[in-house]
């Protein structure tokens, strides 16, 4: 869902419980969703692969979704090169902030509110789909219907599927974003 004026009334028309989806880091998110009985599943993937799939989505968006003609990200009106994005990805002066430092973000306080937010990864996803549906089940309370959440959620994860960023970076590329993963995720307990 893209926010435009008269949102609000799209979102009290929807039948609880409702799921949203938002890139805002934990910190952007406002006290009405933090310190609301709500509950938060954070789904992170591969770095590399979120960077492609940035890159896909963002040359692809041209306008937002509800037909206005104001520009999704103000002042870009051509395609942006691999290599810039990339040094934007990796600079942390991307569309959503740095992701390492996002996703270090919800870990943390998944760990300090496990019954508030479920933090989980693509990988696992892929790998073990039952055993992490029965996880997010068990964490939603039955609640949320896999069925119109995951898989919708997986399924509009960006034009970039898993393991494809080895179809568009260079060997340099993919051992600059693992050194900036190893550097970032070390001490954390959290792997890229």
């Amino acid at each position: 869902m893209v926010f435009v004026p008269n949102s609000a009334s799209v979102l009290s028309g929807m039948a609880s419980p409702r799921l949203l989806h938002t890139h805002l880091p934990y910190i952007l998110l406002p006290n009405s969703i933090r310190n609301s009985g709500c509950k938060i599943v954070y789904l992170t993937r591969n770095p590399k692969d979120t960077f492609i799939s940035f890159w896909h989505y963002f040359n692809s968006t041209k306008v937002d979704t509800c037909g206005t003609e104001r520009p999704l990200v103000i002042g870009i009106k051509q395609q942006i090169s691999l290599e810039k994005a990339f040094e934007s990805f990796c600079n942390g002066t991307y569309l959503y902030g740095p992701i390492f430092d996002h996703a270090l973000e919800y870990h943390k306080e998944s760990s300090k509110m496990p019954q508030k937010i479920l933090f989980m990864k693509n990988v696992e996803l892929k790998k073990d789909p039952k055993g992490q549906r029965k996880k997010w089940t068990k964490f939603c309370g039955g609640v949320v219907a896999w069925r119109d959440s995951i898989t919708w959620r997986l399924t509009s994860m960006g034009l970039g599927v898993t393991g494809d960023s080895k179809n568009y970076l260079t060997a340099e590329m993919e051992e600059r974003l693992d050194q900036i993963a190893r550097t970032k995720l070390e001490a954390s307990g959290l792997e890229s």
